[in-house]
């Protein structure tokens, strides 16, 4: 059976997305947040694609190994995993405006 993959804009979708992102973000394979947060590579893969369901344990485990608030996950549009660093020009622009 073809496990079934999350509907776009659900809260499983939203999880997958920024699981993603935030591993992304931190440089690490599925294999490497798998064994920070004492899970299968192909466990994560799975939640990443919005085919399995996770516990809040699980989430737990997750949003630790990744170094953030579990709330992280789950908010629709999620602040940015990877901040910028404003840049030289933005800083002129920020100093000449006061």
């Amino acid at each position: 059976m073809t496990p079934r993959r999350a509907l776009p804009g659900s809260l499983r979708a939203t999880l997958a997305t920024n699981m993603r992102g935030f591993r992304k973000a931190r440089d690490l394979s599925q294999e490497g947040l798998g064994n920070l947060a004492g899970l299968d590579r192909s466990y994560v893969g799975a939640l990443e694609r919005g085919e399995r369901n996770l516990s809040v344990d699980i989430l737990e485990r997750i949003a630790d190994a990744l170094g953030i608030n579990a709330v992280e996950l789950a908010r629709e549009a999620p602040s940015d995993p990877a901040p910028q660093r404003a840049s030289s020009k933005d800083s002129a622009a920020k100093s000449s405006a006061s």
